[in-house]
């Protein structure tokens, strides 16, 4: 019964928070005879992976990068099976297809951790965005 208890809260956590965060991922990328150099790219997850944690991050610098970051353009990706573009301010997002718009808000927030390839890696949440209709 227990068992079951848990898997009910977390499939309604799933289902019931169904916003989006926005942020980077830096990692550090180590070539030989070279100096170091930062890979930056973009990341959009639900809000039930926000990257809190070291095994978060993990999951998020794995799984869930994108492509890289284009300063001041607007971003169009695709979370949950729905296209937005999120504004370069991230003080807001459109959905692509219907054009339901939603707001954006500051998180400022970061944790590093190490890739599955053994890089540095830092998450920086940057935006948090309301979106009950599309996770």
């Amino acid at each position: 019964m227990r068992f079951w208890s848990a898997f009910v809260s977390v499939a309604l956590l799933r289902t019931v928070a169904a916003h989006f965060h926005v942020g980077k991922v830096t990692c550090e990328v180590i070539a030989p005879n070279t100096q170091n150099t930062e890979s930056v790219v973009g990341a959009v997850i639900p809000s039930w992976l926000d990257g809190t944690d070291q095994y978060q991050c993990e999951d998020i610098v794995d799984n869930w990068v994108g492509e890289e970051i284009q300063p001041g353009t607007f971003e169009t990706v695709t979370i949950c099976n729905h296209q937005v573009t999120i504004n370069p301010d991230l003080s807001s997002y459109t959905e692509t297809q219907t054009g339901h718009q939603g707001p954006c808000f500051p998180v400022g927030k970061s944790t590093s951790c190490a890739n599955s390839n053994g890089q540095k890696c830092t998450w920086q949440d940057q935006a948090f965005c309301q979106a009950d209709h599309i996770c």
